[in-house]
């Protein structure tokens, strides 16, 4: 994002302001000082907006009357400084402003990081780095930019973050999801539990289903459950409109049908919750399952195996006992359990996790300046962010550092700034959403 304005500057530090006074207790100590020896980058400002390719790097050192030394200062396009384009100088001088023309010929849209430090006493000791940016603009006015992986990293985050691979994400929340099963009793009935002690009223397959098999498919973008119309989507058995898909299992066609719901209709990434229903008196025959890849080339233990699951072929053995799988399908398993005896109740309960769908990046503080011209933004290096619903809200911050919401959700990508008085709000803030 671009911001054009008419930049005041303020004087360097001088050596009364960056001296530290240590006194003894009491009204009589003896003061004594301890003078700075750093410097910091002073011009240009940081993430401003150059149009001279000839520029000259100014930096202040924090004690205007310190003897002469050695001071070291770099320029490259990367704020790591180890690009094969980093150039280096030494300059030798007592205290005041450093100045230092690069000779580099400056590329044009590119931001530069350049940084200053007095000269290592030692390789113990190391440098005392003082860092800065800004961008290179042919021929263009002042102003402040934020264009690249580094510079961004300066903001404030909320909802979204910024990665190593350099992309945008949003944030990850979620919730968890119980599944309490066991042989059906009507004084303990088994639950499908949504964030620890809510049971849910729209997975209740033991209500019209002896035994089975039951599924809630969450959605991979939101976990939300799909929904089940009254008779049944997908040849599942159901009564009313729930979230929840019951498959009988006790016939060839029945366990076929489960199959390819959950090879053909669920697609990757949808999170898959899949429990066992028994009730007393009532099997789903898992000892007849593995017979199935005669005829059909496969069977419920191999598909759930595909996704993972590693003890559901103990129920070929064990028969009707609770047995709970929970997986992201294509992705990873996120649980499973199997109980040892029909009478036993197991309780499974993962986080699922949850991208948000929104967040905001909030700048630096912007200015000052002695009037605004107009602000420019693009979303060229964000482009896993929708674009067509990004904006850019506009703060006005006075001398005080009270902050006034001036202009909300900025779409248009190139305003002018002239309605923002600058003897009101000197600073700028800039928010943008997605």
């Amino acid at each position: 994002m671009d911001v054009n304005n008419d930049v005041e500057e303020y004087p360097a530090p001088t050596a009364e302001s960056n001296n530290t006074l240590v006194s003894s207790n009491g009204s009589a100590g003896i003061p004594f000082y301890i003078f700075d020896a750093s410097a910091i980058p002073v011009y240009p400002n940081e993430f401003a907006i150059v149009g001279d390719a000839n520029v000259t790097l100014k930096a202040s050192t924090s004690n205007a009357l310190s003897a002469s030394r050695k001071y070291v200062m770099e320029i490259d396009t990367t704020e790591l400084f180890n690009s094969s384009t980093k150039v280096r100088t030494e300059i030798t001088q007592g205290g005041g402003i450093l100045k230092w023309t690069p000779g580099v010929v400056l590329q044009d849209s590119t931001v530069y990081y350049w940084r200053v430090s007095p000269d290592s006493l030692s390789p113990q000791a190391g440098f005392i780095w003082s860092n800065s940016s800004f961008v290179y603009l042919q021929d263009s006015e002042n102003g402040w930019n934020q264009s690249h992986f580094y510079q961004y990293k300066k903001d404030e985050f909320e909802g979204m973050s910024l990665d190593q691979d350099r992309d945008f994400s949003f944030g990850v929340n979620g919730f968890f999801i119980g599944v309490k099963n066991l042989l059906y009793d009507p004084l303990d009935p088994p639950e499908y539990i949504y964030n620890l002690d809510n049971p849910a009223s729209s997975v209740r397959p033991w209500n019209f289903m002896n035994a089975g098999i039951a599924v809630v498919v969450g959605d991979s973008i939101t976990g939300s459950g799909w929904r089940n119309s009254p008779g049944g989507d997908y040849g599942s058995v159901n009564t009313g409109s729930s979230r929840v898909f019951a498959f009988p299992t006790n016939t060839i066609g029945q366990r076929d049908t489960l199959m390819t719901f959950l090879e053909d209709v669920i697609q990757n990434n949808n999170y898959v919750f899949l429990f066992s229903v028994q009730k007393p008196g009532f099997s789903f025959d898992p000892e007849e399952w593995a017979q199935d890849s005669l005829t059909l080339g496969k069977n419920i233990f191999s598909v759930l195996e595909n996704q993972g699951a590693l003890r559901v072929r103990e129920l070929a053995d064990k028969g009707t006992v609770p047995y709970t799988f929970v997986y992201k399908k294509g992705v990873n398993v996120l649980g499973e359990d199997i109980a040892p005896t029909i009478d036993e109740e197991i309780f499974t309960e993962v986080f699922v996790p949850i991208n948000q769908t929104s967040g905001a990046m909030r700048s630096t503080v912007i200015g000052p300046a002695k009037e605004w011209s107009r602000i420019k933004w693009q979303t060229s290096e964000i482009d896993n962010v929708v674009s067509d619903t990004a904006y850019v809200s506009i703060f006005g911050v006075d001398q005080n550092n009270n902050e006034t919401l001036l202009f909300d959700r900025l779409f248009d990508q190139d305003l002018a700034l002239d309605f923002v008085d600058a003897t009101v709000y000197p600073y700028l803030k800039l928010t943008y959403s997605a």
